[in-house]
């Protein structure tokens, strides 16, 4: 192992433990944790897409530009007619580039809009309080005679919500196997 790569693992683990302090100085209920991990993973995926579109757009590129290499090689009678082709296929191409990084932009700002509305919304904030209920539910389960009771107990505990079924569906959800909350 040389010294860099043993100084970059040194550094991720150095980093990695002062992340880790931060997050446990926040004490974050595990369905906080795993919505903000839920959010960077999002985010990840909106990067990574656009990485990839713009390593397809630089792939473009390349493809012109050895093209334009190639014809400029080629001693022919006809590069003028061929030139003025790759000129206008690499005007198209950068078009495209344009009209599709554009694109790539406007999804990656609508999913953070998405992300920060989300993070703005009482009903979710609430949808945290009703599954922490839920969870002390299952520790007792003698408080509720039934999903749809307890159901009405938080509708009249939320001031955003207003759908007992919606609360139900909630209940279902959380019950199977696996369910993250």
């Amino acid at each position: 192992m040389d010294k860099d790569s043993d100084s970059e693992k040194k550094d991720f683990e150095h980093r990695l433990t002062e992340v880790t302090a931060k997050l446990t100085k926040l004490n974050l209920t595990y369905t906080e944790l795993l919505n903000r991990t839920a959010l960077l993973m999002l985010d990840a995926e909106i990067n990574e897409m656009e990485n990839e579109g713009l390593k397809r757009i630089c792939d473009e590129y390349d493809l012109v530009l050895g093209r334009i290499k190639s014809s400029l090689e080629e001693k022919n009678h006809d590069l003028a007619k061929g030139m003025q082709h790759l000129v206008d296929e690499a005007k198209n191409a950068v078009n495209e580039a344009v009209v599709e990084g554009v694109r790539y932009q406007k999804q990656h700002q609508a999913r953070k809009a998405v992300i920060e509305k989300l993070k703005r919304d009482p009903k979710q904030k609430e949808k945290k309080f009703v599954y922490v209920c839920w969870q002390e539910w299952q520790d007792n389960p003698e408080r509720y005679a039934s999903k749809a009771a307890f159901a009405r107990d938080m509708l009249d505990k939320c001031e955003h919500l207003v759908s007992n079924k919606i609360i139900e569906d909630w209940c279902r959800e959380w019950e199977k196997p696996n369910s993250a909350g």
